[in-house]
């Protein structure tokens, strides 16, 4: 199975604008890894799209790819969800005006009663299909198999373990504060995970990142307290951070893969715009 890292950030790209912070000012000097496009992947076996940010249209191009047969999207909000005309792009035929191809999209209910009226029209131009995710349930696509579970608050947020028979691997992309205890047992042991990475508690230096007071502490996945504890709990062979935002981590990639080797877990790795990898290559 192989996998391409679109866009490796989150709610804000990286650099994100006006922001000062060391990780987005050495973004504007670097470029290279230093730069995160919005969180989005694409599974080439099935030709799969998982989320459509705002900026999916330039990172397919980038990635060379042109055809993507599924979506899946992991929950409705914006970060994840904005750039879904994308569909529009890759479906238009010039000859006819019309459809050259319908693309499946498989979504939540959450997600299609948020977004659902306004994607009608993509369905109408034969664009795409919208299928809801129903539970304890199974997605073809192509020769792979998803598995989807629910989770985070109210259970808006979908993660997958996909699977072509042989290889696993476990999609758990945002929201995964508590998702330590609340991972099915199924999902477990794949081989590779790809989970949000979380903000970080501390500035290399050591001064505080996310103030005590702020809300998102109690809301959002800490990378020390939510993703190292996932990481350990899910027991994959290989583990991929992505979601990454500057203004959250405040390190740049050389720093980040420090982080990475000092773990008390093997294997671990944070994403980077472009980045491919094959699982059980």
């Amino acid at each position: 199975m192989r996998l391409t890292i679109l866009g490796s950030g989150g709610a804000f790209v990286t650099p994100r604008l006006g922001c000062q912070c060391r990780g987005c000012v050495a973004a504007r000097e670097h470029a290279g890894r230093h730069r995160r496009g919005g969180p989005c992947l694409f599974v080439h076996d099935g030709h799969v799209l998982v989320d459509t940010p705002e900026d999916v249209t330039p990172l397919l191009d980038r990635a060379g790819i042109d055809r993507v047969d599924h979506v899946l999207l992991t929950h409705w909000h914006p970060d994840h969800t904005a750039g879904f005309r994308v569909v529009e792009a890759l479906a238009w035929d010039l000859a006819t005006g019309g459809a050259r191809q319908t693309i499946k999209v498989w979504l939540n209910r959450a997600t299609l009663d948020r977004l659902g009226t306004h994607w009608q029209y993509f369905q109408r131009r034969g664009y795409c299909r919208l299928n809801v995710i129903e539970p304890d349930s199974t997605i073809p696509l192509g020769p792979l198999v998803a598995r989807p579970f629910d989770y985070a608050p109210d259970g808006f947020l979908t993660g997958f373990l996909l699977s072509d028979g042989s290889r696993r691997v476990l999609l758990a992309l945002d929201e995964t504060k508590g998702l330590a205890d609340a991972l099915p047992g199924w999902a477990r042991h794949p081989d590779l995970l790809v989970a949000e990475c979380g903000f970080f508690d501390a500035e290399p230096d050591g001064g505080t990142i996310v103030p005590a007071h702020w809300r998102m502490r109690q809301t959002e996945a800490s990378f020390e307290a939510d993703t190292v504890p996932l990481i350990q709990a899910v027991g994959a062979r290989r583990t991929l951070l992505v979601h990454l935002m500057a203004c959250f981590t405040r390190r740049t990639p050389e720093e980040l893969d420090a982080v990475a080797a000092a773990l008390p877990v093997e294997n671990v790795a944070f994403g980077y715009d472009g980045m491919e990898i094959e699982v059980g290559g």
